[in-house]
């Protein structure tokens, strides 16, 4: 899960050049190949990296550039230190276990203002009671309590995760 967090907070790379001409290039080549009856690969790379001002190893690597999986990842300005990274991936975690949940108990202590305006905001089914420790006990329906939308209020729960960490 950390692995997947840390390409999360990477960017893709956009190819240098219009990989869509190069592509279309090579084929227009390969057919003048095919219509004189020399097919040769290496040649047709080499004649197109010409006309484009690279060289053929550049071409097989920006041959497919331009689709999002092939693109560079680029990491991360500052790189994320190990221990804001487990905190990523925890927060990752436990937005995950909301969007799947049936009933969420939350017990808070002291400024509970911005939470309760985060659930009032996200409108979030919720009662609130005073707890026997002098605190604010919210009892949220969870998204598995719905028939519809489940996505949509799960994700709206899952967005008052961030506050809590006070």
């Amino acid at each position: 899960m950390a692995i997947w967090m840390l390409q999360n907070m990477c960017s893709r790379q956009p190819p240098p050049l219009e990989v869509g001409e190069l592509r279309n290039e090579i084929v227009v080549e390969a057919q003048r190949a095919r219509d004189v009856g020399r097919f040769n690969r290496p040649d047709i790379i080499a004649a197109t990296a010409k006309r484009f001002g690279i060289s053929a190893a550049e071409i097989n690597e920006y041959m497919f550039s331009d689709l999002p999986m092939e693109r560079r990842l680029m990491l991360p300005d500052p790189i994320p230190d190990p221990h804001s990274l487990a905190i990523q991936t925890n927060l990752a975690l436990a937005r995950g276990l909301l969007n799947v949940a049936s009933e969420i108990n939350i017990e808070l202590y002291g400024s509970t203002r911005a939470v309760v305006r985060q659930v009032h905001l996200r409108r979030l089914l919720c009662i609130a009671e005073r707890s026997k420790s002098k605190g604010v006990q919210l009892k949220i329906s969870g998204a598995f309590s719905l028939f519809r939308h489940t996505t949509m209020y799960g994700h709206a729960l899952a967005s008052i995760l961030p506050l809590l960490l006070w």
